[in-house]
């Protein structure tokens, strides 16, 4: 140890945390109104975060790691729309935070008098101007529950207004929510899941609903005249691909069916895909999995957002998972090749992308009574429920390559999985008079996914596949 400097240590680099946004002060201003500065206030800011508008960078000043400040110019304030913020922190860790949308309104017009030899001959008294709309918008710099949602509030005395967040399982964009007031459509939410339902005063029953998840209904809500009543936020289970109110057999075998198709490919079924990405993945699978025999109307529950929300994981900026290979084995030793997962939490799916040489081992086929071939499912699945959506073993001669495609998640009522375990095992014989150097099976693809349908970020080495870190947002 003492050649080395002195400076050397194996400190672990430190982290960067994932950025959350709560809210923005002001939310809305008017088109083509002056600069201003926009205060942002959330959790996990650094000195190096900086907030982003419509995906582009704005001078940021950090104050603490609970509120940014950022100069947002006059031109972003040219058309009338919304624009979506968000915050970036660089990394390692780090990321892009929840998006919030900031409104941008349209001036309202001038109060006009009306010209007095425009009025008829009777008319002697004074002309009374114009008043201006009643729907003035709010002035900049006070933000609003109304700033984000997709119904204008009415200036009628004898209604009210009821508002909340909503999200959906395995999304990070929230719109389309579908609120039912009595029965009855009343609001759709945004991007960020608020919605604003005018009602008339007295008792309401509240729902939600969206293709793909399970309904979620509060109950009994009273709304008096000029309210305006908050519900507390909940999350919207997916899974219900065929959209018959519970998740179960039927919409198992949407996904499965349809699983690794892609939107333009004759095996697609977007009722399979939930999550509305253009193609049936892993993601959709635990959908199904995690909610499996839930039948809707799901109860109207906070701590269901609280939970996708703890269970969000960091991804690479690109959104790819690091690539890794598999160094010599020696084949000669052994005929069982196990895919490792190491230190792994609250994992529900697993979709692994192997590559072999043919030239130096046969697959032997695991489930010889099925047609095909297959592995092995592995350790983490003995004895919990589970599916399997696809185990297949394909050798293309023509290229020397051979490809073993394995997904499965568990199924509810089984919890998450933590810890160490195996994923599937390959039993192969190895082909001694065909030996030749490099490795006999490389992981091409891991793709790791937990309850909440959120990707781990993962990494492999050999034969096991680890997590490197969970970033939680408040």
């Amino acid at each position: 140890t003492n050649t080395l400097p002195a400076t050397a240590t194996n400190t672990p680099t430190p982290i960067n945390p994932y950025p959350w946004i709560t809210n923005l002060v002001p939310s809305s201003a008017l088109r083509g109104g002056n600069a201003f500065s926009l205060v942002v206030n959330g959790s996990h800011f650094m000195a190096t975060s900086v907030v982003r508008w419509n995906g582009e960078d704005r001078a940021t000043t950090f104050l603490n790691d609970a509120q940014l400040v950022a100069a947002i110019p006059a031109s972003d304030l040219a058309q009338a729309g919304t624009a979506i913020v968000t915050v970036f922190n660089p990394p390692p860790g780090g990321g892009v935070s929840n998006p919030r949308t900031f409104v941008i309104n349209d001036p309202t017009p001038s109060p006009t008098t009306i010209p007095t030899n425009t009025l008829p001959a009777t008319a002697t008294n004074t002309p009374t101007p114009t008043q201006p709309p009643t729907n003035t918008p709010t002035p900049t710099g006070t933000p609003t529950a109304t700033a984000t949602s997709t119904v204008t509030p009415t200036d009628d005395p004898q209604t009210g207004q009821i508002s909340g967040q909503i999200g959906l399982q395995g999304r990070t964009n929230y719109a389309g929510v579908v609120i039912l007031v009595d029965g009855t459509p009343a609001a759709t939410t945004t991007s960020d899941g608020y919605f604003t339902a005018n009602v008339e005063a007295g008792p309401h029953t509240i729902a939600a609903d969206h293709p793909g998840y399970l309904p979620s209904e509060y109950g009994s809500v009273e709304c008096q005249a000029g309210d305006n009543v908050e519900l507390p936020p909940t999350l919207l289970l997916g899974g219900d691909a065929n959209d018959d109110g519970k998740v179960s057999l039927f919409d198992l075998v949407i996904v499965a069916i349809s699983y690794r198709s892609c939107a333009g490919d004759p095996d697609y079924d977007s009722r399979g895909d939930m999550n509305q990405t253009g193609c049936v993945d892993i993601f959709d699978l635990v959908l199904v999995a995690s909610n499996y025999r839930i039948v809707g109307p799901t109860s109207w529950d906070p701590s269901l957002l609280a939970a996708r929300n703890a269970s969000a994981f960091s991804i690479n900026p690109d959104g790819d998972l690091t690539r890794g290979s598999l160094s010599e084995k020696a084949l000669s030793e052994t005929d069982a090749w196990d895919i490792q997962l190491n230190g792994v939490h609250e994992l529900y799916g697993v979709d692994l992308t192997l590559t072999f040489d043919p030239a130096r081992v046969r697959v032997i086929d695991a489930q010889p009574q099925q047609p095909g071939v297959q592995v092995m499912a592995g350790s983490l699945f003995a004895g919990r429920p589970h599916l399997i959506a696809d185990n297949r073993v394909t050798v293309d001669e023509e290229k020397g390559v051979g490809t073993i495609t394995f997904a499965a998640s568990l199924l509810a009522p089984a919890e998450p999985f933590t810890g160490d375990g195996t994923a599937l095992t390959v039993l192969f014989e190895p082909l001694r008079s065909s030996m030749k150097p490099g490795a006999a099976f490389t992981i091409q693809d891991a793709l790791l996914v937990n309850r909440r349908s959120h990707p781990l970020l993962v990494d492999w080495q050999g034969n096991t596949v680890y997590q490197i870190y969970p970033i939680f947002p408040p």
